[in-house]
C-alpha cells in the first residue's frame, strides 16, 4: 500500500488480494502484440517504479489478455488467441528487460479471451485487448541476490532423496 501510495497514477493497491496492480493497462491493436507509444510510455513508468529500493522486493507478473475475435491477420504469428494473449505480455516483458528490469523478476502468462473485463461485442472489445501487471512478494530468492540461492522454501525443507545424490 505504501508503494501504490508513492505512485497513485500508476499503481493502484487491491486490499482483497495483497496485489499491487498497474492502475493503467496496456492495451493492443486487434490481433497485435506490439506496444503502441501510450504502452511504451506506461513500460518505462513502470520500469522506473520497479527500479526504486521499495520495489525491489516486488516480482511482477505480466497477464496477457484479447477480445473474443478470431485471429486473422496475424494467424501464422499467433494461431490463437491465447498465443496472442501470451505473445502479448512477453512484448511487455521484452520492454521491461529493456528498460534495465531484472528477467529474473518476470513472469508472464496469457489468458487468451476468458477474462473479459467488459462485454465482448461483435467485434470484441477494445478494453480486452489488454496486458494487466501485478506486483507481488517474492516468493523464491533468486540466485546472484546477495547470500540468495535459487531454493525454494520447499525444496530446502524437505528430506534429501535417494536421486539428490551425486552418481558416480
Amino acid at each position: 500500500s505504501e508503494l501504490a501510495a508513492q505512485y497513485p497514477d500508476v499503481l493502484t493497491f487491491d486490499q482483497r488480494s495483497g496485489m499491487l496492480r498497474s492502475s493503467s493497462d496496456f492495451t493492443f491493436a486487434p490481433g497485435s502484440a506490439a506496444l503502441n507509444a501510450n504502452a511504451q510510455g506506461l513500460v518505462k513508468k513502470l520500469a522506473g517504479i520497479l527500479h526504486t529500493p521499495i520495489a525491489q522486493p516486488f516480482e511482477v507478473k505480466v497477464v496477457g489478455h484479447t477480445d473474443s475475435q478470431p485471429i486473422r491477420r496475424a494467424a501464422g504469428q499467433h494461431p490463437t488467441n491465447m498465443h496472442l494473449s501470451a505473445h502479448r505480455a512477453i512484448s511487455v516483458r521484452d520492454a521491461l528487460v529493456g528498460d534495465g528490469i531484472s528477467a529474473e523478476r518476470l513472469q508472464v502468462a496469457g489468458y487468451g479471451e476468458f477474462r473479459p473485463v467488459v462485454p465482448n461485442g461483435p467485434n470484441g472489445a477494445a478494453a480486452n485487448r489488454r496486458v494487466e501487471s501485478f506486483l507481488t512478494p517474492r516468493t523464491v530468492p533468486v540466485m546472484g541476490a546477495a547470500g540468495a540461492s535459487n531454493t525454494s522454501p520447499a525444496a530446502a525443507s524437505r528430506p534429501a532423496m535417494a536421486d539428490d545424490e551425486p552418481t558416480k
